[in-house]
């Protein structure tokens, strides 16, 4: 390090002890050859032979406020260090008021950026709720929409579901206490599924191909929901509320099997 480079170095290094803002600046691109090299070149663009002390120093501090660049190329010149550095107790006052100043700033601008942050990060979130709201809100109009038009006795899913069962709709089989009933509408699909507590009308019973939904009752009270497959003519399930069997389940089965070909001739 020559006498140049070290005169800029010790004057930075007691401006970084007094400006905490410099300090980090100088600290984070600490190059005091690139430094005197830019001030060399500076001064050979200027034309002129002789600079104030102040001068030399400002681009000195310039060079690391503004995390300039080493300019290229060699440059060859002669510079005469005439003195050492010393600062003035007047310059350590301004020194430290403008560190004082600027790490204030510094602080209110974090501080800002902060709440700024929470701020959008709380419209955000807002956002994000009433949107997933919305979308909620319009898919409960949506199945509101569905669900009226299924329960419309008179609506095209009824009239689907009529023709494709026709006749075997208007068989009714009783055995004694036990009365074999198709479910007559989608609505009655609605009714049977909140009675007994399954699925006969959430998994669209009323829309599967081949088959048959019997509503089995005893003494005119919901016992068991039968499924029967009309492309093998076989009883698949037949389950009471919440898919367990009831008391009357063989009593059931038995009428059911015992009638079964009563609907199959329907359906002929």
């Amino acid at each position: 390090m020559n006498a140049f480079e070290k005169t800029i170095k010790d004057y930075l290094d007691k401006v970084a002890q007094s400006d905490a803002v410099f300090a980090q600046k100088y600290d984070e691109g600490k190059n005091i050859e690139g430094c005197c090299k830019y001030i060399i070149s500076e001064v050979k663009k200027s034309g002129r032979q002789g600079f104030a002390d102040e001068e030399i120093y400002g681009m000195a501090i310039h060079f690391f406020d503004e995390g300039l660049e080493t300019p290229e190329g060699a440059i060859k010149c002669d510079v005469v260090v005439n003195h050492t550095v010393e600062l003035t107790e007047d310059e350590k006052v301004r020194l430290k008021e403008k560190a004082m100043a600027e790490y204030k700033e510094k602080i209110i601008r974090e501080e800002q950026a902060k709440a700024d942050k929470a701020r959008k990060a709380e419209e955000a979130k807002a956002k994000k709720a009433a949107e997933k709201e919305k979308a909620r809100k319009e898919e409960e109009e949506r199945d509101q929409r569905r669900q009226a038009e299924l329960l419309d006795e008179d609506g095209q899913p009824n009239a689907d579901y009529r023709s494709r069962l026709g006749r075997m709709l208007g068989v009714v089989v009783t055995v004694g206490d036990i009365e074999l009933r198709p479910l007559q509408t989608i609505k009655e699909f609605y009714d049977e599924g909140e009675a007994m507590h399954h699925c006969v009308f959430t998994n669209k019973y009323y829309s599967k191909d081949g088959c048959l939904i019997i509503g089995a009752r005893v003494n005119g009270e919901r016992a068991e929901t039968i499924e029967v497959n009309t492309k093998e003519w076989r009883i698949m399930q037949c389950r009471g509320k919440h898919n367990q069997d009831s008391q009357y389940h063989e009593a059931i089965m038995e009428a059911m099997t015992n009638n079964i070909n009563k609907y199959r001739r329907m359906a002929l």
